[in-house]
């Protein structure tokens, strides 16, 4: 076939105007384009002039069947069309493209493709423009392009398998207004630091494509296509591909089925997905000629590189997958038809009185998509709606995870259970999950097992009251295996239930693998493998300010009923500005109390962490990594469990019975049930010491005499709950007691009701700080408590 293409800057390239059509200059006429539609402002197009404009293109083809027809086309003005029509020699012309001005953006060029196909004869084309009336109308065409229109045109399918080891293979840059900028060909790791792989995923020594973040700008777009097929058969094909996906501001990795000029989302994935390559799987069947668009965007910053990797094309079914994101639908999932209504699909705040999702977990956008059921006054108390997966097979162990929301007053409950399939039972609730006030996306874990074959039945089950409220899920997966403990993680593949929490901290830890990006400081290799191909959390200190931080927080965690569970982990702190690393629990609707701190250069060693963690009610853990004062200052963390009984061991860190009081009483508390309050004190009055005894200048903590005071008044202050001890802990504080006021200094510690004296100094002790130590022995949580008593003389 002639190739007939037209970039217009010398004619018409052999096509004859038949009326109105003549090409122009960019710039010259008002109401056309300043630029061509390469946007070059000297480049030329063809411009229609009359109220109907024909151009034809010389007789063309045969063609093939992958053949497509390219152009750019320019409207401006009220009311008007562009056509493109096609004729066979000896035959009738049919249209093959129209466009009317208000189905576009005036005033702008846009990129049209078409699919010509197979044609078995030479054919003409025909370029129409027509204005409506009176109307003011003004019509351009540039760049006429035919793509793969040879009749033996068909590329094998090895081109499309691609491990990019000498090139592209079959794939090229897309050109035009949805393209900013080209996907790149590199080997080991991307030139910017902090983001993009160290390695291709083929060899560990090859090559890879990537979408370099820095000099672009938010949203920017790379497009890599596959050159046009054949139409596969009925059952299709598999698409397998690994990427790379990991930066402080990824954006997305969109990929399309492209037929023509239309698009279909495959398959997309937003922000980091850890410094590992993971596979994606995608079915695939077109009844026309289709390309593959491999689509990257660009994040809020230079952090979020994106690569791909090793893409190979399977005639064959891809394996049945268990995991559904919702994005094109409820996959292999269906509504039960014997419940009181049906789940739907839902996006940006599909929800009753903004009680629901405003973004999905998949994509973190308006546009993703969700699984939800809200009430209204259209439900009643006590509804029920199931959603059931697809028949599995009988399983020892299968580990079932999805993100939820359960949002609103006495909204109900979401509840999981299995259906066997051959004794059609329920198994009852493997996991029941209540309403709160949280509108954000929470991890859920359930271990399914089954004798027979069976079902996943998710259920939303609505209050007991009318109320108003939504459910929702998201990203839906089955896993061969029993499920982790909640809290558990060794960050081999993602955060588990563990998430980078917005708002209240400045950075996010990151996955890592093989040493970070900062000398010396951080691991090398992580506790779980002990090699430098496994995975761990880090605190990237090389950004922001001295005293930046980033939290990690846990799921929401059932209370300890009474006894204590221990928080077993293993960090790594070398460096040598490094900052703190402190554990705080927090029970649901209070504020944070530390557990456990330790700061500074620990060395390049992997340390081993206990906290001990107690809460009458259920309570979440925030892991904060604090930035010291320079680059050399990255803090890791490994193998993070949650263990339901007191922790065995040495439990290191900072306790938070520690108190300096340099400015605060840290964590001890007033106790309502004295009469006079311990201050805080720097050389406080005439009776205090002169200086403290931690540094000389400091602060401490005292009963000020200067105020008024009653015989017998008492100041008290209580620590927090404590684990017991039944080996014994030593308590250790220093003392100050001068004057003739005072009574008596006591220390008690209080097991439940019994309160139990341990120290105690009556009396003038003298003008100097004396060092006290009290060994502990308890076998039930308990809490320790100082009392000063003022006698007689008191005022």
């Amino acid at each position: 076939m002639g190739r007939g293409d037209c970039e217009f800057d010398d004619g018409l390239c052999g096509m004859v105007s038949v009326q109105g059509w003549t090409t122009v200059q960019a710039g010259r006429y008002p109401g056309y384009p300043d630029t061509d539609g390469q946007q070059k402002s000297a480049g030329y197009y063809a411009a229609s002039f009359n109220s109907y404009n024909s151009m034809k293109t010389p007789y063309l083809g045969p063609s093939g069947s992958l053949c497509q027809l390219e152009f750019y086309y320019y409207m401006n003005g009220d009311a008007g069309t562009i056509h493109v029509y096609l004729q066979v020699l000896g035959g009738q012309f049919s249209q093959i493209f129209r466009e009317d001005i208000d189905q576009t953006d005036p005033g702008t060029w846009t990129l049209k493709t078409i699919t010509i196909g197979a044609v078995n004869a030479r054919f003409q084309l025909e370029f129409r423009s027509q204005r409506f009336s009176t109307s003011e109308f003004n019509a351009a065409i540039d760049s006429i392009t035919y793509l793969n229109c040879d009749p033996q045109s068909s590329l094998p399918s090895s081109d499309a398998n691609c491990t990019f080891e000498t090139d592209l293979c079959g794939y090229y840059q897309l050109k035009g207004p949805d393209d900013d900028f080209d996907w790149t060909r590199s080997q080991w790791n991307t030139v910017t630091s902090f983001t993009g792989p160290m390695f291709d995923h083929t060899t560990g020594q090859g090559f890879y494509v990537f979408i370099e973040s820095s000099g672009r700008s938010l949203g920017d777009k790379a497009r890599l296509a596959l050159h046009p097929q054949k139409p596969t058969d009925a059952s299709g094909i598999c698409v397998t591909f690994w990427y790379h996906m990991y930066g402080d501001s990824v954006g997305a990795l969109n990929v399309y089925l492209k037929v023509g000029s239309a698009e279909t989302l495959l398959f997309t994935k937003h922000q980091s997905q850890g410094n590992i390559w993971r596979k994606a799987q995608l079915p695939l069947q077109s009844n026309d000629g289709w390309q593959l668009v491999f689509e990257g965007v660009r994040g809020k910053s230079f952090t979020g590189d994106i690569a791909l990797d090793d893409i190979i094309l399977f005639p064959e079914v891809c394996p049945a997958s268990r995991e559904c994101h919702f994005e094109f639908g409820f996959c292999l999932w269906s509504q039960d038809g014997s419940d009181d209504f049906d789940w739907s699909l839902g996006s940006d705040g599909t929800i009753s009185d903004g009680t629901g999702p405003p973004v999905d977990n998949t994509r973190g956008t308006e546009t993703g998509i969700y699984a939800y059921v809200y009430t209204n006054s259209d439900r009643y108390p006590g509804e029920l709606s199931r959603l059931l997966s697809p028949t599995y097979s009988e399983t020892v162990a299968e580990c079932l995870s999805f993100y939820y929301i359960v949002a609103g007053d006495n909204v109900g409950s979401l509840n999981v259970e299995s259906y066997n399939i051959v004794t059609a039972t329920y198994s009852g609730p493997l996991l029941r999950i209540a309403g709160s006030d949280e509108t954000v996306w929470r991890k859920a874990l359930v271990t399914v097992s089954s004798d027979h074959p069976y079902r996943i039945v998710i259920e939303a089950l609505l209050g007991t009251e009318l109320s108003t409220g939504t459910m929702a899920i998201d990203d839906v997966d089955i896993q061969d295996g029993s499920c982790p403990r909640l809290g558990f993680c060794d960050f081999e593949d993602d955060l588990c239930t563990w998430i980078n929490e917005d708002g209240g901290d400045d950075h996010d830890w990151y996955i890592d693998t093989a040493g970070t990006s900062s000398a010396n400081t951080g691991p090398q290799v992580d506790h779980t493998l002990g090699t430098n191909l496994g995975h761990y959390l880090y605190f990237e200190a090389s950004f922001g300010q001295q005293g930046d931080n980033a939290w990690l927080v846990s799921q929401y965690i059932p209370a300890t009923d009474g006894s204590f569970n221990c928080l077993a982990f293993w960090y790594h702190m070398f460096g040598e500005t490094i900052g703190d690393l402190t554990i705080y629990i927090r029970p649901e609707g209070q504020n944070m109390t530390e557990v456990w701190k330790e700061s500074g250069d620990h060395g390049d060693v992997w340390i081993q962490g206990l906290a001990n963690l107690y809460s009458d009610i259920q309570y979440q853990l925030v892991i904060e990594a604090v930035k010291g004062e320079a680059a050399s200052g990255d803090i890791a963390l490994d193998d993070l469990d949650i263990e339901l009984q007191v922790c065995q061991g040495q439990i290191g860190g900072k306790s938070n019975l520690d108190c300096t009081f340099e400015g605060d009483l840290c964590f001890y508390t007033q106790d309502p049930s004295g009469t006079a309050d311990w201050d805080i004190g720097i050389n406080a009055d005439q009776f205090g010491p002169t200086n403290d005894h931690t540094s000389g200048d400091g602060s401490y903590l005292y009963l000020n005499m200067s105020v008024p005071h009653t015989n017998g008044d008492r100041a008290i202050i209580t620590s927090p709950l404590q684990t017991p001890y039944q080996e014994g802990r030593c308590l250790t504080f220093w003392y100050y007691v001068v004057g003739i006021k005072v009574d008596s200094l006591a220390v008690y510690v209080q097991e439940g009701e019994d309160r139990r004296l341990v120290f105690t100094k009556i009396g003038d002790q003298g003008d100097e700080w004396i060092r006290a130590e009290k060994t502990i022995k308890t076998s039930i949580p308990w809490t320790v408590g100082d009392q000063f008593v003022l006698n007689k003389y008191g005022h």
